[in-house]
């Protein structure tokens, strides 16, 4: 059926020249949906008790929400970082030592990040690579256990988050979470772009079965502009979540908005964005936001900027 479904839409997709909107179609019509509002009808049974994979450096300002977002729900996890200078390694080791389900793992390598540009340079220590870094984290969970991808600059809604845990059913089934990229500058909160809802296979809950980083290279839009990046792309028994290079089929379940990001409060995410023209009032994108993916009650403003002022701005020490 799948290959059937396949045949299909690539025919289709000859007749569509927009290759933003062939892609598109090609993810609705190829995997599986869960729309606002059917969460609840299909969370049956006992859910999984998944583990946290996350990867820290210098995220002082986030961390704090971030994790207090998911440990309702989430009880285990490991975190690793490394080159930590603004406190995020103390409040680490603390939160770890007041939650023993989570495990502390320190890098003992700096890292250059996929768009350095002497990451792809031959005769570079693969130690010192973003995906060494990341499979080094993810040894340290067993295989065999569901595992979740956390991300320091997003918070989550703690009751969504807790009903996709009951989604899983197969050893294939992949759940890919989708982000809403937010800005909150000068007491104002902006999307980012037109399109701040990004549904990209980096945000999963996936099962721990020969899963591995390697490096990939991707092209990417931003602004108009097309930018040849690298990242971290991850693979599972040979396949590549990030491509359609799929050797081996996953079960990949969209499911409607869970989580905000906040990638601009990394400064270094900032020299990317000149001036404000890729930022939309927020206001003005709750006018058309998709309905199918986004529950209005996750488009709360005044939730939204109490949030957005719980953050460590002044990037003090803090301990959770």
């Amino acid at each position: 059926m799948y290959k059937l479904k396949k045949f299909l839409i690539n025919i289709i997709c000859c007749f569509i020249q927009d290759k933003e909107k062939r892609d598109e179609l090609r993810k609705e019509f190829l995997n599986r949906r869960i729309r606002v509002g059917e969460l609840d009808k299909i969370c049956n049974g006992t859910p999984i008790e998944p583990w946290a994979f996350i990867r820290v450096k210098n995220e002082i300002i986030t961390i704090d929400s971030c994790l207090k977002s998911i440990l309702p729900v989430i009880k285990k996890g490991v975190i690793g970082y490394n080159d930590c200078d603004d406190g995020t390694e103390e409040y680490i080791l603390e939160f770890c030592k007041q939650n023993p389900g989570f495990i502390p793992i320190k890098y003992p390598f700096s890292v250059y990040p996929p768009s350095h540009k002497i990451y792809w340079e031959e005769g570079i220590e693969e130690e010192k690579k973003l995906h060494s870094y990341y499979n080094y984290v993810l040894s340290y969970i067993p295989k065999g256990e569901w595992i979740i991808k956390i991300d320091c600059d997003h918070v989550y809604d703690s009751h969504k988050l807790e009903r996709i845990l009951h989604i899983p059913k197969k050893d294939n089934d992949c759940i890919i979470m989708s982000r809403l990229d937010l800005n909150y500058v000068d007491e104002k909160l902006y999307v980012i772009s037109n399109k701040p809802l990004v549904e990209t296979k980096d945000n999963f809950l996936i099962k721990n079965n020969d899963l591995e980083f390697k490096k990939v290279l991707l092209k990417v839009g931003i602004n108009g502009k097309e930018y040849n990046i690298g990242c971290e792309g991850l693979f599972k028994n040979g396949i590549e979540l990030n491509s359609r290079k799929i050797k081996d089929k996953l079960n990949f379940i969209y499911v409607e908005l869970i989580n905000y990001h906040f990638p601009l409060v990394k400064k270094w995410r900032q020299s990317g964005f000149e001036g404000r023209e890729y930022l939309i009032n927020f206001d003005e994108y709750v006018k058309k936001y998709p309905k199918n993916k986004i529950d209005i009650d996750m488009l709360n403003k005044e939730k939204i900027i109490k949030i957005c002022k719980n953050f460590n701005w002044e990037r003090k020490r803090i301990l959770p």
